[in-house]
């Protein structure tokens, strides 16, 4: 078992010096200061991929979209004085922070008399490591840079679209400006690791346009977000785990400073074991309304676990979904002994008082002094073979019933209890398959019904 509060402190002492590098000119992701955005460069153009699609669109205006709708252009009445042929040609994608293929729309250089609309949809795959508030669409200019269109483009989340407008064809792209790093990760129970939020344009513009002076936003490569900038769209240590600030002791714990954090992984393996790390971000362009980026981490133990769901109902009136990871703590050949934790969420209908939803902590105790315990007799057993055996208690505040004129305060650990795999006495549950453990019962000593599933994880 590794040393939690030697792990905390050593990553806490990581993280210390990484801001201090960074302050003094240690570089992002992409070797920049943190207060100092990257240089942005001019890529090459997109090569075709793919069929094209046209329609020919007149006076009148209309639509052509690709096959998968991820692209439509809309031309109103009025933006062409005849009949043209409008081609989306998928390109290899060159722009910055650019999602699936990129698009160059012909005739190229085409001008319409009134701006036309450009439609991108996204999908759920294209918001990993990001969300809908922080995609935006990029055209490349003549020089090869990637001009951001923030402040012509928006977003409509019922649809999962981004549209933008536009007097002229060129290459397009719909790209990401802000990402977590890494979005996705497996960590071992009580391990560490650093997150990152990174940007790939920045939120002015910086290098003139050579025909106009006029500063466009434009694209570099991923970099760490510039201190400056973090400042201004994010809330120091607004980070977040299953969306508890900070984290806890079940999901695992961050400590963040603005554009990075790091995360201690939980002592147990949590149920389910795959934990969101997220970062709030400000939308300065939409009064400041928060969304967040997320990412995932897998939690992995080194023993044996369970992971699972189990309702239940007991003679108290007390019905409820218990979502438990069960831990090994001890292996004696033929029994194997583990120890929950999670959650349990439902309704107490106690006899003459309303109904009080609830939820409550899953007591884990100790392998020396547990309540709740899962013990498993494996094939070579002589007494149990191949059956188990499990129980729960919950914990939390007392609960206050109303009863009528009257009310009634109760320890929830005498109301929120519930056992499977037996009526108290053996036999107990059989399983065929040591790694799947479900069942069901009725009426069974205190309890009117149970059922459940628990999965090795």
């Amino acid at each position: 078992m590794r040393n939690r509060s030697l792990l905390i402190a050593v990553v806490l002492m990581i993280f210390s010096i990484s801001l201090i590098a960074c302050s003094s000119g240690g570089g992002g992701s992409a070797g920049t200061s943190p207060d100092v955005p990257p240089t942005p460069t001019p890529t090459s153009q997109g090569t075709p991929t793919g069929t094209a699609t046209a329609a020919i669109i007149g006076a009148a205006g209309g639509t052509v979209s690709t096959p998968d709708s991820r692209i439509t252009i809309s031309v109103p009445a009025g933006a062409l004085a005849s009949d043209t042929t409008i081609t989306i040609q998928p390109i290899t994608n060159e722009a910055y922070g650019g999602i699936g293929l990129g698009y160059q729309l012909l005739p190229e250089g085409q001008i319409f008399a009134k701006p036309v609309q450009l439609s991108f949809t996204y999908t759920d795959a294209d918001l990993d490591g990001t969300a809908p508030e922080a995609l935006n669409i990029a055209v490349q200019n003549a020089d090869g840079y990637w001009e951001l269109q923030d402040l012509t483009t928006t977003l409509d989340t019922l649809t999962s679209t981004l549209t933008a407008t536009t007097t002229h064809f060129s290459r397009w792209s719909m790209i990401e400006r802000l990402r977590i790093f890494p979005s996705s990760a497996t960590l071992h129970v009580n391990d560490g690791m650093q997150f990152v939020i990174n940007f790939s344009y920045p939120m002015l513009g910086t290098t003139p346009d050579p025909t106009t002076g006029s500063k466009p936003v434009l694209g570099f490569g991923w970099a760490r977000l510039n201190t400056g900038v973090a400042s201004v769209i994010m809330d120091n240590n607004d980070w977040a785990v299953n969306t508890i600030p900070g984290g806890n002791a079940v999901v695992g714990t961050i400590y963040g400073s603005f554009e990075q954090a790091g995360y201690i992984a939980p002592a147990a393996k949590p149920y389910p074991d795959t934990v969101v790390v997220s970062a709030m971000i400000k939308d300065i362009l939409h009064n400041n309304v928060k969304y967040p980026l997320t990412a995932k981490v897998k939690i992995i133990s080194d023993v044996k676990t369970y992971g699972g769901d189990f309702q239940f109902t007991n003679n108290m009136g007390v019905s409820g979904t218990a979502h438990i990871s069960w831990t090994q703590f001890e292996d004696l050949g033929d029994v194997r002994s583990y120890l929950p934790s999670g959650t349990i969420n439902g309704t107490i209908n106690f006899p003459g008082c309303d109904p009080y939803p609830y939820t409550a902590t899953i007591d884990t105790g100790t392998p020396a002094a547990h309540a709740s315990s899962l013990v498993v007799y494996t094939a070579t057993n002589t007494l149990y073979p191949m059956q188990y055996q499990f129980s729960i208690l919950g914990d939390g505040p007392d609960v206050t019933l109303t009863c009528g004129t009257s009310s009634i305060t109760l320890p929830m650990k005498t109301l929120a209890w519930a056992y499977g795999g037996s009526c108290g006495q053996p036999p107990y549950a059989p399983y065929t398959d040591e790694n799947v453990l479900t069942g069901s019962g009725g009426a069974c000593g205190q309890m009117l019904s149970t059922s459940w599933t628990f999965t090795v994880q």
